[in-house]
């Protein structure tokens, strides 16, 4: 009656650690996939051609790629979280010059996409990562200090 519970392998964090990165990276890929989508659907039903139709064009394109590779070669983790990574920043780079009124704090937004540097595997890159984005967003501040001009007033 009571038999003991036969234990399951259980497999080293380090295996279940790289999955958990493997699948914050391809849930980040869909969900941003599915919103360029949707995006690009309202942008052409309302007929508006313009840069965010194209953002939305290439987050879809950035995003569907990068989930399709990593699918197709799960070992891929590294480029593909810095392809994610690369594109994040440059979504932010392009939106707030251009659409300052509506995206006026984007350079914000570089710090929570920091914390996307954790799905690096070694720690070196989780740095290098978190050091770039921290480097970009002084960038964009510097920028909007020193050069208000370049930049819509917010």
């Amino acid at each position: 009656m009571n038999e003991p519970l036969s234990a399951s392998p259980r497999r080293p964090v380090a295996a279940t650690l790289l999955d958990f990165r493997r699948n914050l990276v391809l849930s980040c890929c869909v969900v941003g996939f599915w919103i360029s989508v949707l995006s690009c659907g309202v942008n052409l039903a309302l007929g508006v051609l313009d840069a965010m139709f194209v953002m939305s064009v290439l987050g879809g394109a950035v995003s569907g790629g990068v989930w399709f590779r990593l699918r197709k070669q799960p070992e891929a983790l590294d480029a593909s979280a810095t392809a994610l990574l690369c594109f994040a920043g440059a979504l932010v780079a392009v939106g707030w010059p251009r659409f300052g009124g509506i995206l006026g704090s984007s350079p914000a937004l570089l710090f929570p996409i920091a914390g996307l540097s954790l799905v690096f595997t070694t720690r070196r890159r989780q740095r290098i990562a978190v050091a770039s984005l921290v480097a970009f967003a002084t960038l964009l501040y510097a920028v909007h200090l020193f050069a208000p001009h370049v930049i819509d007033s917010y």
